[in-house]
């Protein structure tokens, strides 16, 4: 079995979409990645998709905190995910906190 680092980096080679202006594609990428972790398949998590019509569960969004942290390098709490409505709303939140810790 792959180690999750192998994982995300496979899907971040085979998620390598920059045709979003404004937001940084390796965020993206990752967001993307984490939820293809979930379960989610990649063709689905586009921007505008909610993620309770994606299958995420108020479980999910507690693994979903988890892993975002560890690959966007950022601390969060799990309410702020919680309100999280759309993929997009996820990537703006990765970018804004990711900022934040720089």
């Amino acid at each position: 079995m792959s180690s999750l680092q192998d994982q995300l980096l496979k899907l971040q080679d085979s998620t390598s979409d920059s045709s979003q202006p404004g937001v940084d594609a390796s965020t993206r990428e990752k967001v993307i990645a984490v939820l293809a972790l979930l379960g989610v398949e990649k063709e689905k998590a586009d921007p505008s998709s909610r993620l309770d019509s994606l299958g995420i569960t108020s479980l999910d969004r507690i693994e979903l905190t988890i892993r975002v942290e560890e690959h966007c390098g950022f601390r969060t709490t799990d309410t702020a995910i919680f309100a999280l409505e759309t993929v997009q709303d996820l990537i703006d939140y990765a970018e804004r906190k990711g900022e934040q810790q720089k």
